[in-house]
């Protein structure tokens, strides 16, 4: 009765059997426990999962760090991944100071707006970063611009290649 292939009963069921059957030598303490209190729901083993996608969970912080990187251009800052060295991104900062403008104010796309105002104020008085809005071409602008260096990274590399065959 102790098989994994029985899909059946309850796990007190299940070990009260293993024990009648020898399998399972001294009765676990929580059996007692659970015979004398037994759960509100049943026990059991056969569990229907839900079946689909689960439900996405979506925080307001989430939410405040996409708009933040939608709506600014991105510092050139380096993270460090060590703990003892872990400082707060400008995106970090930003957000944080916009949930503490939230407080416990529901996140509307007017509280929202407001709180990002005053943080971008924030930012430039307190941590002397002045946060500069993306244009609508910036994302295009931004891929010619890294595709133009890596042209010329793969150019110059090419021209120390030459220049090391001929020597």
């Amino acid at each position: 009765m102790g098989s994994r292939l029985f899909d059946f009963g309850t796990v007190l069921t299940r070990m009260k059997d293993l024990v009648r059957s020898g399998v399972v030598k001294k009765c676990p303490v929580w059996v007692d426990v659970v015979e004398s209190h037994p759960p509100l729901t049943p026990m059991a083993v056969n569990v229907a999962f839900q079946k689909g996608k689960p439900k996405q969970i979506v925080y307001d912080k989430d939410v405040l760090m996409k708009d933040y990187f939608d709506q600014y251009r991105r510092h050139g800052e380096t993270v460090s991944l060590f703990e003892d060295h872990k400082q707060p991104t400008v995106a970090e900062k930003f957000v944080e100071h916009q949930m503490f403008l939230l407080g416990e104010k529901k996140l509307t796309k007017e509280n929202k707006d407001k709180t990002s105002l005053e943080t971008v104020e924030h930012m430039k008085e307190q941590y002397r970063i002045t946060l500069l809005k993306k244009d609508k071409d910036y994302a295009r602008k931004e891929t010619t611009r890294r595709r133009q260096e890596l042209e010329e990274k793969r150019q110059e590399e090419e021209n120390l290649d030459n220049q090391e065959n001929r020597s």
